[in-house]
């Protein structure tokens, strides 16, 4: 969005435009104001779309999050499992998500577990056809093109001031081969 220069109206033109049966948000720190008026956005508009946040920002702080969003709900740790499932349970609703691990109700006083992926080889690869031109992406220090690459989850390091609330525990590594074969689809795909 920011890069198309669309602002939060824009966005949620676009959005609703696409009659979604679920909506969901991931929310860092960088982005935490505009992510939760957005959910609050998407209520005001389409009160009966359900809204789920996530996210880093969105999992060291639940309940806030909950409170300070018009979300349904907040994905705790990593999404790919139980953003499936909801998209799986969207029709039903979410009276139907009671229960799901990695996933905190409004209203609901402690979080669920969260699940981690400890084989990251297991995972999809991103997709990025829904994003503009990636060629416009670039480095602040270069100006060249950018992209992403994600070899690990967690940290191996202790550091006494870390919340490790986002990624408790060990971390996980994708292999040599994976991350080989994501930087030659990057390279196919975008030059």
């Amino acid at each position: 969005a920011w890069l198309e220069g669309w602002g939060a109206d824009d966005c949620l033109h676009r959005l609703l435009g696409l009659s979604p049966s679920l909506v969901a948000i991931s929310i860092n720190i960088a982005n935490a104001r505009e992510g939760l008026a957005l959910s609050r956005k998407i209520k005001e508009r389409a009160g009966s779309v359900p809204v789920v946040i996530g996210g880093p920002f969105a999992s060291c702080l639940p309940a806030r999050s909950l409170e300070r969003s018009a979300a349904n709900a907040v994905v705790v740790g990593e999404g790919e499992a139980v953003i499936a499932e909801l998209v799986q349970r969207s029709g039903a609703g979410p009276e139907a998500w009671k229960g799901l691990p990695g996933l905190q109700l409004s209203g609901q006083k402690v979080p669920v577990a969260a699940q981690r992926a400890r084989e990251l080889d297991q995972l999809a690869f991103p997709s990025y056809r829904a994003f503009p031109d990636l060629n416009r992406y670039r480095c602040r220090a270069r100006w060249k093109p950018v992209g992403w690459l994600l070899t690990s989850r967690g940290c191996p390091c202790h550091c006494s001031f870390c919340d490790k609330s986002v990624f408790p525990g060990p971390c996980f590594f994708h292999s040599a081969g994976r991350v080989l074969e994501e930087i030659g689809r990057w390279e196919r795909d975008y030059g």
